[in-house]
């Protein structure tokens, strides 16, 4: 039963990214299911995180609280703190997406600050690049050295993806303050 709920969960994943959300959100209950059965507690906490983000997709933000932050409290209670500070700053995403710039700059800084204290550059360069784009937002002066930041740690660890995204939202800072 747990490999199933694996696999469940992997095809809940690529049902979410092809755009069939009724089919990604079966599999995604299915697995929830069978993982709370068994009592699989990092399981349950990895499946909430899944359907905590297509809830945020689908902006359904008080959804995607409510499963970002049983999932961080399961992750805690196993003793996962990397993934616990992931669960922080995708708090810090739906607080952005609700317009609550403060609130998501405390959750990305407190996600951040765990993520480099345990060695992952790579998601830690990711918050670091959200908390950027809303400090930029708000008119803060730490944003275009958080998005250069940001950019030499993406590129580093090889994300091409988020390093693009930062990189066009630094440059959307530069035409912002007129610059070449």
């Amino acid at each position: 039963p747990r490999k199933r709920a694996a696999v469940l969960a992997e095809v809940g994943d690529i049902c979410r990214i092809e755009g069939d959300v009724p089919r990604a959100k079966d599999n995604y209950d299915e697995a929830h299911a069978t993982l709370r059965r068994l009592r699989d507690t990092p399981g349950v906490a990895r499946i909430l995180a899944k359907i905590g983000s297509m809830a945020l997709d689908l902006k359904d933000y008080e959804g995607a609280v409510a499963r970002f932050t049983k999932a961080h409290a399961l992750f805690l209670e196993v003793g996962d703190g990397h993934q616990a500070a992931i669960m922080t700053g995708n708090l810090g995403r739906v607080s952005h997406a609700k317009g609550a710039s403060s609130e998501a700059e405390k959750c990305f800084t407190t996600a951040i600050s765990t993520l480099e204290e345990v060695g992952d550059r790579r998601f830690a360069a990711i918050f670091l690049g959200n908390l950027a784009t809303v400090r930029h937002e708000v008119g803060n002066p730490k944003a275009q050295s958080d998005y250069e930041s940001a950019i030499a740690s993406l590129e580093e660890t090889g994300d091409r993806r988020f390093f693009a995204i930062f990189l066009a939202r630094l440059g959307a800072l530069a035409a912002d303050q007129n610059k070449p």
